[in-house]
Parts: structure tokens; sequence; C-alpha cells
């Protein structure tokens, strides 16, 4: 993987994945390894399907792929799959909001360093050009120029915003020795 994937496993941002779906949004499946809530999460933000169980890795990844899991990360877990009666359910973003909340006192503080803010640029980037590929898709910027200014533009930030994320995790890496 290019960057930490462990740094998405904060409850902020857990928390504001959550708050970016649609109100009454299927966000997941409890009692589920590759369709749970965190499955999708991690999906949404690397791009790669994940098995969320007694460990959290890459669906196809190996054992050195595997993400640590905080105590707030398995309490959500086992949160969310009360919520369905401990049996496989759709869990809806309020459900998954409710949760988090009674998780929200046991998750660690967290404070980004400067990769953590690398890394929610190239993120953010990211959405921003499969926001514009989108909307013109469904028709909502139909001048084909436009379209190509709005594209190159998102691809220079999201090519900026990758080169400053390499920056700050070899700073970053070299820091850590």
């Amino acid at each position: 993987m290019t960057f930490n994937t462990q740094q998405l496993l904060t409850w902020p941002r857990v928390h504001e994945w959550a708050e970016q779906q649609e109100p009454g949004a299927i966000v997941g499946e409890s009692c589920t390894n590759s369709t749970c809530p965190l499955a999708n999460y991690l999906r949404d933000q690397t791009g790669i399907h994940w098995s969320v169980g007694s460990s959290i890795r890459p669906a196809d990844g190996m054992v050195q792929d595997r993400l640590n899991k905080p105590k707030w990360v398995q309490r959500m877990i086992d949160r969310t799959d009360e919520a369905t009666g401990n049996k496989s359910g759709h869990v809806t973003r309020e459900q998954l909001l409710a949760v988090l909340e009674q998780v929200k006192n046991e998750a660690e503080p967290y404070t980004p360093s400067s990769s953590d803010e690398g890394l929610f640029l190239t993120l953010l980037t990211g959405q921003v050009c499969q926001k514009i590929q989108s909307e013109y898709s469904a028709g909502r910027i139909a001048d084909l120029e436009t379209y190509n200014c709005l594209s190159e533009m998102a691809r220079k930030a999201d090519m900026q915003a990758r080169k400053l994320l390499q920056l700050l995790e070899g700073c970053q890496q070299r820091e850590e020795k």
C-alpha cells in the first residue's frame, strides 16, 4: 500500500465517512467480514476490498498487510452486530452513527501528523475527481470543455497531493529511524 492505511482507523475519519452517506443509506451488513460498515469504509478510502474479522486485512492481502484493531473498533463491530440481534442484517447510516457515538469516549485522542494531513488531502482530491466524473455522467455538467477543464485541474491537484504525501511519509519514516 502506498500510504499508512492504519491511519484511516480513527474515530473522526470513520464518523466523517458515516456522516457523508445519504440519510437512510445502507452502509453495510452486520455479522459479516467483507461487507460490514468498516470493510465498506476502508474500501471507499483505499479502493480495495477488506476483510474485518479477528484481524483487519485486505481480502487478498498478506499477514504483513494486517491492521492493528484499536479497542474502540472492536467495540464498534460488536455493537453494530448487537444492533441487528447478532444476525446478519442491514446497517443504516443512522445506526452506525449511533454506535459511533456510543464508542466515541473509548477512542484514543487523535492528533493528525503532517503525513495524516497529506493522506487526507490525497483522499479528498481523489473524491473530487470521482465527483466530477459522476456529475458529467449524470448530465449535470453538459459542456465537455468545462468537464475537461475541471478534470484536468482535479488531476493536477491529485498529483500534487500524492507527491506531498510521499514527501511527508518519507520525512516521517526518517524521523522514526
